[in-house]
């Protein structure tokens, strides 16, 4: 079965994973469906979605992450809508190629924040108001994320952070990974009073999801970024709007699920994506 299917009036998702590659299949459905009738959908049906996190399959959670908005408009193109000009699949491509000036509608409308996790993010960002003043955002992905890609070592990625910390002394770091020996590591490095971690256990399976959901965003808006490659950091870069103050893993593996990887490159050395163009 393909990932959505459409028609004049209607997109249908018949795509179910993680949640942000729920996320990344929706936006990449709107906008073929905007490239092939010049128009957004009048109706998305995304009940087929995060069927791992339901506790009836048949239930439509979507309104539990997003909702659509009304009031936005979605400009004129006078050509094909694109999420990014890297040939690579969105997750593990290179986030200063996204096309932000003609993606961020998409992402305004047909993701708003449901009502649940706006407050969520609310309450983050009162008990960090400075977040977009003097925080860092670390997101590291592990676990099954390495049968897709390839992910620094732990203490790779902590020393890009410690290099980060003696360049910027003020900085403090909101830390997400789901690996939590990365966590402790990264306070051995960096100092307990320097690293924060908001926990996204909930009641339900879902519930944890949203929250890790609005834990994302919140991040989203700290002043920098340093992620690995994966469809939360790519959300996290949507979420902000732009790729600026970031620096991201990306270390293609040649083999993915058995399949060549025709983007794999065996003599890269550098796997670090700088871009501060604000500072």
């Amino acid at each position: 079965m393909s990932l959505y299917t459409i028609s004049d009036g209607l997109l249908k998702l018949n795509h179910s994973a993680g949640v942000f590659s729920c996320y990344t299949i929706r936006l990449e459905a709107i906008l073929d469906y905007y490239n092939t009738f010049k128009r957004p959908p009048d109706v998305i049906d995304s009940s087929v979605q995060f069927s791992m996190f339901k506790d009836v399959w048949a239930r439509d959670v979507s309104d539990g992450f997003f909702r659509r908005d009304e009031v936005i408009l979605i400009p004129e193109y006078d050509h094909p809508i694109k999420s990014t000009s890297d040939e690579r699949e969105q997750q593990f491509s290179d986030y200063s190629k996204i096309n932000f000036s003609d993606v961020q509608p998409f992402v305004d409308k047909f993701f708003w924040n449901s009502d649940w996790i706006a407050k969520r993010v609310r309450d983050i960002h009162s008990r960090f108001p400075t977040l977009s003043e003097d925080f860092c955002g670390v997101l590291y992905r592990g676990t099954c994320k390495k049968l897709e890609t390839i992910q620094p070592s732990h203490s790779e990625f902590i020393e890009k952070v410690v290099q980060f910390k003696q360049a910027h002394p003020g900085i403090k770091f909101f830390i997400q990974t789901d690996e939590p020996c990365l966590f402790a590591m990264a306070e051995r490095r960096l100092g307990h009073e320097n690293c924060f971690l908001e926990p996204i256990q909930g009641a339900s399976k879902l519930a944890t999801v949203q929250n890790y959901v609005a834990n994302v965003i919140a991040m989203s808006r700290c002043k920098h970024l340093i992620t690995t490659s994966g469809n939360g950091e790519y959300w996290m870069r949507l979420f902000r709007g732009n790729n600026n103050n970031s620096t991201q893993w990306l270390s293609p593996k040649e083999y993915i699920y058995g399949t060549w990887n025709k983007h794999f490159d065996p003599n890269q050395r550098n796997f670090w994506i700088e871009s501060h163009e604000l500072l």
